[in-house]
């Protein structure tokens, strides 16, 4: 990961889509995905949507570093979802850009 971030810092990194997003993965014999934004101002991030009530408590990810990231288990493809992110003001805004779905 810190090889990456030097090059996303430096404006190198070229496969962008492979370190940021939603990708599939399993975590012992659980299927699920595996999020990473970067958010380095960020005082929370979480991921919200239908699948658990929009509730910022209930699938926060965790800091590494300038990066937030974590694993959901058991989200179908074509969940749509968001970022929340609570920055300095510790108000929570939930990611206005776009709702992203998870591929097939």
């Amino acid at each position: 990961m810190a090889d990456q971030t030097q090059l996303y810092h430096s404006g190198s990194l070229t496969d962008g889509w492979r370190l940021f997003g939603a990708h599939p993965a399993t975590e012992g014999d659980v299927h699920g995905w595996w999020f990473n934004v970067w958010a380095p101002h960020a005082k929370a991030v979480s991921v919200v949507g239908d699948f658990n009530g929009w509730d910022l408590t209930v699938d926060p990810l965790t800091q590494k570093g300038e990066f937030w990231q974590g694993f959901l288990p058991d989200l179908p493809v074509y969940t749509s979802y968001k970022y929340a992110i609570t920055g300095e003001g510790h108000i929570p805004v939930i990611q206005e850009l776009a709702v992203f779905m998870l591929p097939p």
